[in-house]
């Protein structure tokens, strides 16, 4: 419920502000919080997560932005808001308003207003008692706010300690350093019976020890998804996850929803319809003011000594930098390969008269196709790689095309077809997938991971040759080798087409273009690159002729006889 400007034209000044601080944490900072928000203009893309704070919104929040750029005070000015517009508050509003339209609004913001069970999550010990402390602070010493709050007096209530506190009127705010502490957790009232958390914020809750191995991120994601949101009332309006912070692994809970967000960002729709509602902004953003997300507190100037100070004063030098404050894991200065380094293609595939081609802007030119295969055969194994197959074209200045692509973590070698012909629990196998794309592309040849983890897989495409009599599928296995590491292979087969601007990606191939981006010693996983890097191996470029306006295949030339006598 919202006054209208000419309605609120009529109130005095004090409820203006009393009732802008009701919807709004800004506006309830630059009033009671000043110490906070006179530092800095508010910039815009504060006005946009404090809006969608304070809205009745009851989808999980995500919001990732970079160090130094105020996310924390702001859910803190909001927490304050919220325990400050209390029941008895709300109905003393009511009684002393000036207009009749006003006092109708306090009393409808007392009717929905109801008893607050909130969690803090930090990172660690100390971020969660100075969280808990700066709450208790201002609702025990704040002047402003014990005037028109408190009535004068402190709102302490009984619990009240370095974690956890409740305030006069019974909300309470519980705070750790552990999402597992939130489990089962509810508050027993008298009005409500056993209620469970409104809000929990999540901030900053993953960190380079908690993300060091896949097993304790995947703990972590199970945690929040499987235990802190079931924790969570979902029959009022505001209860919600708020999950904020910077990405610190590849595979972290904040990188997969930036990864969402990177996918859909260009389509409104699409981001709309996903399950988290998200905000996530870079500090380096060359549309706004000065080039960055924030011109009056951080300025470009200032963002380039603190990058030269990463680079100077810390052992990760710059990739630390792009981490905390470009939101990306490995990029920019240390990364492998940059976005600078990937190049797109639109385009059709076509075959015709025995020739692959590749149609860009209506102009056609012959391809010869191959396919990579990365097996990944311990299927019930969670911390496995997805299975992926790549296929690809060279045109016949070896420029590379990504063409088409699989990938699934739980492939088995060869499906269990159905009599309508559909595959058990639409589980196609890896070699269903392979033969499906080698006809498909009409490829050279198809490489495979050759390790003695997937012979099974050179066991079933032998099999599924003898028994269809096949021979028209060629397959190379390819050795891992001895001395290198995987990702030193991948760097080495597909450097040279990246550095020569030689490779071409699909726009929308968001997962191969997300490992590229985090080649590295700490991706995530490597699966679909390997696969391009599979594909890349013992690859040529077709030889045709452009005559009379079409392709032709070279005409033999009779070879030259030699003397068989040596010289």
């Amino acid at each position: 419920m919202k006054l209208s400007k000419d309605v609120l034209s009529k109130a005095t000044v004090d409820e203006r502000a009393l009732y802008s601080g009701y919807h709004s944490g800004i506006a309830f900072g630059k009033q009671f919080l000043s110490g906070d928000f006179d530092k800095s203009e508010t910039p815009w893309f504060h006005y946009l997560i404090d809006e969608e704070l304070n809205s009745d919104s009851n989808k999980p929040l995500g919001i990732s932005l970079p160090r130094g750029h105020a996310k924390t005070t702001l859910i803190k000015a909001n927490l304050v808001k919220d325990f400050c517009y209390t029941k008895k508050a709300l109905l003393h509003f009511a009684s002393m308003a000036s207009i009749p339209e006003l006092k109708e609004f306090w009393e409808w913001a007392a009717e929905r207003r109801r008893m607050l069970f909130y969690a803090w999550v930090a990172k660690s010990q100390s971020d969660s008692v100075d969280n808990v402390r700066y709450i208790a602070l201002h609702l025990t010493s704040n002047p402003k706010i014990l005037f028109w709050f408190g009535f004068g007096e402190s709102m302490r209530g009984k619990i009240w300690n370095m974690e956890d506190i409740t305030t006069l009127e019974g909300d309470r705010l519980m705070s750790s350093s552990n999402l597992k502490s939130i489990r089962g957790k509810t508050e027993a009232t008298i009005e409500y019976g056993s209620i469970r958390f409104d809000r929990v914020f999540a901030d900053d809750f993953e960190n380079e020890q908690n993300t060091k191995t896949f097993q304790s991120r995947q703990e972590l994601k199970r945690t929040l998804l499987a235990a802190t949101l079931p924790a969570i009332e979902t029959n009022y309006p505001r209860c919600r996850i708020c999950v904020i912070g910077t990405p610190c692994h590849g595979d972290s809970f904040i990188q997969n929803l930036i990864n969402v967000y990177d996918k859909f960002k260009n389509d409104p729709l699409e981001l709309e319809n996903y399950s988290w509602k998200l905000f996530v902004w870079k500090a380096t953003q060359p549309d706004k003011e000065g080039g960055v997300l924030w011109h009056s507190w951080r300025p470009r100037a200032e963002l380039d000594k603190i990058k030269k100070r990463y680079e100077v004063d810390s052992h990760l030098g710059l990739a630390l930098y792009y981490q905390e404050y470009e939101l990306e894991v490995q990029s920019g200065d240390t990364a492998r390969w940059t976005r600078n380094h990937l190049k797109f293609w639109k385009g059709v595939y076509q075959h015709e008269d025995n020739i692959n081609y590749i149609v860009i802007d209506g102009n056609r030119r012959p391809v010869n196709t191959f396919i990579g295969v990365d097996p990944a055969t311990d299927i019930d194994n969670e911390t496995s790689d997805e299975s992926s197959l790549m296929v690809i074209a060279m045109d016949e200045f070896q420029n590379i095309y990504e063409l088409d692509g699989y990938h699934r973590k739980d492939m088995p070698n060869t499906g269990i077809k159905q009599e309508d012909g559909s595959f058990l629990n639409d589980k196609p196998g890896i070699i269903d997938k392979y033969v499906e794309l080698y006809d498909k592309y009409k490829c050279k040849h198809g490489t495979i991971e050759q390790v003695s983890i997937t012979q099974s897989v050179f066991q079933d495409l032998f099999a599924y040759n003898h028994r269809t009599k096949r021979k028209d599928i060629i397959t190379r296995g390819e050795p891992p080798g001895n001395t290198t590491s995987k990702r030193s292979r991948i760097y080495s087969t597909l450097n040279r087409y990246f550095a020569a601007g030689q490779m071409y990606y699909r726009e929308n191939s968001f997962d191969l273009i997300h490992q590229t981006l985090q080649m590295g010693p700490r991706m995530a996983h490597d699966d679909i690159i390997d696969s391009l890097h599979l594909a890349c191996k013992a690859i040529y470029p077709p030889k045709f002729e452009f005559e009379s306006g079409e392709w032709k295949k070279p005409s033999s030339k009779p070879r030259r006889k030699r003397s068989w006598i040596t010289m």
